[in-house]
């Protein structure tokens, strides 16, 4: 057993560093987010993923987060629906209009376990493909 977990098992956590947090729309209340973007900004957290693709997450929130890394959600996981590679660069597009290409990371709003196989490599492909269009775009 891991020294981490052991000594979760005796009863007593390690000191943790949180560095990571996913904002989706069920965190995102409507006239709290720009205090939630301001407090992210100013905290250790160095990543923030945000679910971007059909979402209620204002993109505007990813303006706050002007000293963070961004991941942002191109890929809608709630539907079966596989995105364009042309979508997918939309959403990354739209969301570079607040956060430097530098500190964008292109990913899926949440997690793809739900989803057929078929499915979830289709959307994948996508998140590649869109990504590919968009650093091609940013060369010229």
């Amino acid at each position: 057993m891991s020294s981490c977990c052991q000594a979760e098992a005796e009863g007593s956590r390690p000191p943790r560093d949180y560095r990571w947090l996913r904002i989706g729309a069920g965190a995102v209340i409507a006239g709290n987010s720009m205090l939630l973007g301001l407090a992210v900004n100013s905290s250790k957290i160095d990543q923030v993923s945000l679910e971007c693709a059909n979402s209620k997450v204002p993109l505007e929130l990813i303006g706050l987060l002007k000293d963070k890394d961004v991941l942002v959600g191109a890929i809608d996981v709630a539907t079966n629906d596989v995105e364009t590679p042309e979508q997918v660069a939309a959403t990354l597009k739209a969301a570079m209009e607040f956060v430097d290409p530098e500190r964008t990371y292109p990913c899926t709003n949440c997690g793809l376990a739900p989803l057929p196989r078929n499915v979830s490599v289709g959307k994948l492909r996508a998140l590649g493909a869109g990504a590919e269009l968009v650093r091609k775009e940013l060369k010229k």
